[in-house]
């Protein structure tokens, strides 16, 4: 998180020595672009901490979150890109959608219910 509000060591330091909480996360917003489809979009996203869904006890549809290995490299759909752009297909689990230039593996998707950190955020 280049430019995050709190210092990452900090964030860091909090999440380790935490004592009123269970867990604690972080996020985000940002705006890719993607070239995954037959004409490219304008996506809104959050950036997060590993551990997100799980602190906020976030049950996904299908898939999972975040794991500690290569978080950068990975995605969680949200409901609305998932059903206009995947058709609501949970088959795309493991699949990659390219965001800006990059690919990202697809590895959760978000029930339509939850709409965090923001109502539009597609990734």
């Amino acid at each position: 998180f280049p430019d995050f509000a709190v210092a990452p060591g900090k964030f860091m330091a909090w999440s380790r020595d935490a004592r009123s909480f269970r867990s604690l996360a972080a996020f985000r917003f940002e705006r890719h672009a993607s070239t995954s489809f037959a004409e490219p979009i304008r996506l809104s996203g959050a950036r997060v901490t590993p551990g997100f869904f799980d602190t906020l006890e976030i049950p996904l549809v299908a898939g999972r979150g975040f794991d500690a290995g290569n978080p950068a490299d990975q995605v969680v759909l949200g409901a609305r890109v998932w059903q206009t752009h995947f058709g609501g297909r949970t088959d795309i689990i493991g699949a990659h959608l390219d965001l800006d230039g990059k690919p990202f593996e697809i590895v959760g998707i978000l029930p339509g219910s939850i709409q965090y950190p923001a109502e539009a955020t597609d990734v």
